[in-house]
């Protein structure tokens, strides 16, 4: 019997000496293997259709990513774990996508939609360990990277007519810096870049030093550092974004909720907070706070040095075109204006600016008109503003567009604009 045990004590050691040598054969095998070799990167140099530049745009930024990723150093059991189950130890990467905006309006565009959609489906096509999500205020504290894009009206190969190119960047939020970038130009001619109802529906541009951040970040190269000040503020540009959302979707009562919830933020007191606050506020016909939201927007403006104002006009006329609603939220927005400069004790250029369409001198006389038209209206308002302002007219001198299509994706082009001035040079 003590035999027996013997020789089968001797068998069992060789058995697990065995297993254990399979084990260590297996380790070195996956060792020595070739390391797998990194994604081929599309090339993003023609223009192509819109769908497809997003497709590649967002393949060439989770290829970057991926190409990136290092495996992290492990123990022999943690080796052996991965052997017997590595395809359930792929960790997940988690990309919050922020609204699309138009650089050149510095407007959040409903393509944003779209583009979050081929990007997801991107991700589950071909890195199916990554995860895309809209960017919330709870979503923003999971995420691995932020993805920030911009479309952009340039000039291709030195030809005359602009093409729309698109800009693509994912930052790491660990580290703040730009891991992942890329750029496409898209072909559609006709591409419509309708601004989100958020935007279409402020009564200013709301183009400021935030969103020529995001212009910013969106543009930068791999390995750039975001700037510190933008990167410190993705809380509460997630809950804007969320804000954005609740009032494009028409729930203004939890757009005022989370755009108060912005305001009260000291890097949440910004233009985009106050032009929510101020249309949410409109739609639900309080119109006492609305313009407590407008006086709020009017002083950031004229703080930053500019308001661009969304007056407008009748075809070829200076009279107000608007239906008797509108035209009270203009007697708003001159009062509100009229008052802030009072407070500022500062002095404004009036200037009145036209789309390229129709002769130079015309539009500038047209415009020319239009802006004297406003000066009389703040001088109705507020008498003692007479020595502190002057009423020029640009024409389309300087277009920020220039496409002359007089619709939409030109509004801006017709602008009133209140510049801050030195007030001895009125």
């Amino acid at each position: 019997m003590r035999r027996t045990g013997s020789r089968g004590s001797v068998l069992w050691c060789q058995y697990i000496g065995v297993i254990l040598t399979m084990i260590v054969l297996s380790l070195i095998v996956s060792g020595c293997a070739k390391k797998p070799k990194p994604l081929t990167r599309p090339s993003l140099d023609a223009p192509m259709s819109f769908e497809v530049a997003m497709r590649m745009i967002s393949f060439d930024i989770f290829a970057q990513i991926s190409n990136q990723q290092k495996p992290p150093k492990k123990s022999l059991l943690e080796k052996i774990g991965d052997q017997q189950n590595r395809d359930e130890n792929k960790k997940s990467i988690t990309f919050a996508t922020d609204a699309v905006m138009n650089a050149d309006t510095g407007e959040e565009i409903e393509l944003s939609n779209q583009v979050h959609k081929i990007i997801a489906t991107t991700a589950a096509n071909s890195f199916p360990n990554y995860s895309v999500v809209e960017m919330t205020s709870d979503s923003i504290n999971q995420a691995d990277f932020v993805v920030i894009g911009i479309v952009k009206q340039e000039g291709y190969n030195n030809q005359d007519k602009k093409l729309l190119r698109f800009y693509l960047s994912a930052v790491d939020m660990k580290t703040s810096q730009v891991k992942a970038h890329a750029e496409v130009w898209i072909a559609n001619q006709d591409l419509k870049l309708q601004p989100t109802p958020l935007y279409s529906d402020s009564p200013m541009f709301i183009r400021d030093d935030r969103s020529e951040k995001t212009i910013a970040t969106a543009q930068a190269n791999t390995g750039e550092s975001v700037d510190t000040e933008y990167f410190s503020t993705m809380e509460s540009n997630a809950l804007l974004a969320e804000a954005s959302k609740a009032y494009d979707g028409g729930d203004y009562r939890l757009a005022v909720d989370l755009f108060g919830k912005a305001a009260v933020r000291e890097d949440g007191q910004v233009m985009k907070t106050y032009a929510g606050l101020y249309q949410a506020y409109i739609k639900l016909g309080q119109p006492a706070e609305a313009e407590e939201a407008f006086a709020k927007l009017a002083e950031i403006g004229i703080k930053n040095g500019t308001l661009s104002v969304k007056f407008l006009f009748q075809v070829n006329d200076t009279s107000f075109f608007g239906q008797p609603e509108e035209l009270t939220e203009y007697e708003i927005w001159l009062r509100q204006i009229a008052g802030k400069i009072v407070e500022s004790q500062s002095c404004v250029e009036i200037s009145g600016h036209a789309s390229n369409s129709g002769r130079a001198d015309y539009n500038k006389k047209l415009s020319d008109k239009r802006a004297h038209k406003i000066q009389k209206q703040l001088l109705g308002v507020s008498a003692g503003i007479a020595k502190k302002t002057v009423a020029v007219g640009r024409g389309f001198e300087e277009n920020i567009v220039g496409t002359g299509t007089d619709d939409s994706r030109d509004a801006i082009d017709r602008r009133v604009e209140f510049r801050v001035v030195d007030c001895d040079k009125l």
